[in-house]
């Protein structure tokens, strides 16, 4: 093995590890995103819950 196939390894193991970064970011971003979405309908049904017990 020569210096260049060191780089070159070296350069492919920085794009792994910056893909596993990126799709480590957009499952964060899904996570929180499916996360809002069932906390707002949580809360429109309980508003519809409150408003059937008070009227």
């Amino acid at each position: 093995m020569d210096n260049y196939d060191l780089d070159e390894e070296e350069k492919e193991m920085i794009e792994i590890d910056n893909r596993w970064k990126k799709i480590e970011e957009d499952g964060v971003k899904d996570i929180l995103k499916y996360f809002d979405r069932i906390h707002d309908n949580l809360s429109s049904y309980n508003n519809l819950l409150i408003g059937a017990f008070l009227h």
